[in-house]
């Protein structure tokens, strides 16, 4: 049995090592030890910021408004929800296809099915060059064909509208009766 304190044993332990070794060990706890504290600052480096963008947030005030105009049961209004949280398929491929893309806006009835899809093509969505144009149109193809086997509707919000149009087509879609009404008293 070894006498003396847990130092005094690894002082003993280390003056046993080659020279070479304990400069190898020493460099290697350096490393670990700077890696941790690299990480612990890095991880700690995030900041607040909003969900919806300046006109994404003008045209969630307008569906607000819109929506609670609707005829009851009206649906939530949700908004940045991944296609992989409402929709689903067997074939793994076709779910990782759409799971990581999100919807700008998702109304949902009072179980949480998805009823209505919004999506604002909003001045950048195409972004800048033809490269940026292609993919975003190839994501819009993926959505509606996703949408449309699943059945549910999409509306799509061009950068420029109307709040007055957007009111009408909630209407149209969630009371066609009421709408044609309307249409034919005016």
């Amino acid at each position: 049995m070894q006498s003396g304190s847990i130092f005094d044993r690894l002082i003993s332990g280390v003056s046993m090592l080659p020279l070479s070794d304990f400069v190898l060990t020493l460099g290697i706890g350096a490393v670990a030890l700077a890696a941790a504290f690299a990480i612990k600052r890095v991880a700690g480096r995030y900041t607040a910021r909003p969900v919806l963008n300046k006109s994404e947030q003008r045209l969630f005030s307008i569906l607000t408004s819109a929506v609670a105009t609707l005829p009851a049961p009206q649906p939530q209004l949700l908004c940045q929800v991944n296609y992989g949280e409402f929709l689903s398929s067997r074939s793994r491929a076709a779910f990782f296809r759409i799971n990581a893309k999100r919807c700008d806006f998702l109304l949902v009835d009072r179980e949480f099915r998805p009823v209505l899809v919004i999506e604002y093509q909003g001045a950048g969505h195409y972004g800048s060059g033809r490269t940026a144009r292609r993919s975003a149109v190839e994501r819009d193809r993926v959505k509606r064909r996703a949408l449309a086997s699943a059945g549910v509707p999409l509306m799509e919000i061009p950068a420029s509208y109307e709040a007055r149009s957007i009111r009408e087509t909630l209407h149209a879609t969630f009371a066609p009766a009421d709408a044609e009404r309307s249409n034919d008293a005016g």
